[in-house]
């Protein structure tokens, strides 16, 4: 179904045992809070870019936290990385190692887990070399 059909991820969500996670193509955390009043989800799953960057998306984390939902990421695991970690509800982070070229720091996962680094910022820097290969002329 498309991904704004609220009421058929409701009846989807409804039928299944499995959990549904989902959000990802929402542009905000009003969004999210119609999804919960519709219980289209079952796991809040915003995408840091779309939510609303670091502020969008910690608003989506409070809403989860109000209504007991749990919550994951979706993609950018080296920025929403801090993010899940600061979620009271958060069950998993979605890891995608896509953009691991492009930073100087590995994000290892072990036993299924990956360290919070504690360097400055979100504790990843530029791998300019890399960078440079996407620039357009």
């Amino acid at each position: 179904i498309a991904h704004d059909n609220l009421e058929g991820h409701a009846r989807i969500a409804e039928a299944l045992d499995t959990p549904l996670a989902s959000g990802e193509n929402m542009y905000s955390p009003y969004g999210f809070r119609e999804a919960i009043e519709q219980k289209a989800f079952d796991i809040l799953m915003p995408d840091l870019e779309r939510v609303g960057g670091v502020t969008g998306f910690m608003r989506t984390i409070a809403l989860a936290e109000a209504w007991n939902l749990p919550i994951c990421s979706h993609l950018f695991p080296e920025a929403s990385l801090h993010l899940i970690a600061a979620a009271p509800t958060a069950c998993f982070l979605e890891h995608m190692p896509w953009g691991k070229t492009l930073f100087q720091e590995e994000m290892p996962l072990v036993d299924g887990k990956v360290a919070i680094p504690n360097r400055p910022g979100i504790g990843f820097s530029w791998d300019e070399t890399a960078v440079r290969r996407y620039l357009v002329d």
